[in-house]
């Protein structure tokens, strides 16, 4: 009997001193979550005072300077947004818009395609295309074509010996 209470107050002994040596520990793991949070609390401070800036920025800047910084940025047929609203970088001469009124009804039946707004489909059938291009068959496959033997076609030819 006396040897179980030895093994028993042995391990209770053992017991305290790994809680001893680890409570610190834990207080430490607790102490650098708390510092932790607050780094991620600032982080986070940062970015919506990052976020509220540009919006602000935004409203500031005037709709010409918007629409002049997209065109040149994206260039024709794209599109921004400005205080909320979505506009084309188009100029209203490079629209087939501006002959619309506001039912979007014109003064003109001369559109012959409603899916091509130049109304010129070339041979190959694409809107303002240049119709069929010049290929060169390319024998020893290097890359570069045979001056003297060519194929007009739309899409790139299949290779045929003869």
């Amino acid at each position: 009997m006396k040897t179980q209470v030895k093994a028993v107050w042995s391990i209770l002994i053992m017991t305290t001193i790994w809680l001893t040596m680890n409570t610190s520990k834990i207080n430490n793991q607790a102490t650098e979550q708390e510092k932790i949070d607050a780094v991620v609390q600032r982080m986070l401070q940062s970015l919506e005072e990052k976020e509220q800036e540009a919006a602000e920025e935004e409203q500031q800047i005037t709709f010409e300077e918007a629409f002049a910084e997209a065109r040149a940025e994206l260039g024709a047929d794209n599109a921004f947004i400005w205080n909320g609203d979505v506009y084309t970088t188009d100029y209203a001469e490079e629209t087939t818009e501006a002959n619309y009124d506001v039912n979007g009804w014109v003064m003109n039946a001369d559109d012959y395609d409603d899916y091509c707004a130049t109304n010129d489909r070339d041979e190959c059938g694409i809107c303002g295309g240049k119709g069929k291009s010049v290929w060169y068959a390319d024998r020893d496959g290097d890359g570069l074509g045979d001056i003297k033997t060519t194929m007009k076609a739309c899409e790139k030819p299949l290779w045929s010996s003869k």
